[in-house]
């Protein structure tokens, strides 16, 4: 039992990380055409796509709450590269992050 509790978790760790880099990468299509998310959780595959109002439309759903919010903080720095980890920890410092947001809905 607890092999199978414990595959479960794994699986919808997966499915989550997986999740997160399409959000945060801005990776959803747009058109409402599909993006598999992953195959997982019960060997299901899982999809999401966006509507023209850009609320991301996740199948089959997974969660217990339709809709939701989900947001990160995300920070960009323009520069390339840095001749040293003090001249990164100062540009990391001088930029402010802007949050990103998004709704999610089931299908």
């Amino acid at each position: 039992m607890e092999d199978a509790l414990g595959r479960d978790y794994y699986e919808f760790m997966r499915f989550c990380d997986r999740l997160s880099l399409i959000l945060c990468k801005d990776e959803t299509p747009n058109a409402g055409r599909l993006l598999e998310i992953n195959t997982s959780i019960n060997k299901k595959q899982y999809f999401i796509s966006k509507h023209d109002d850009g609320v991301l439309i996740l199948s089959p759903w997974i969660f217990k709450t339709s809709p939701f919010d989900s947001e990160v903080e995300e920070i960009i720095i323009e520069t390339p590269s840095f001749n040293s980890s003090k001249v990164f920890e100062k540009a990391l410092e001088n930029t402010c992050p802007a949050l990103k947001k998004w709704t999610l809905i089931k299908s």
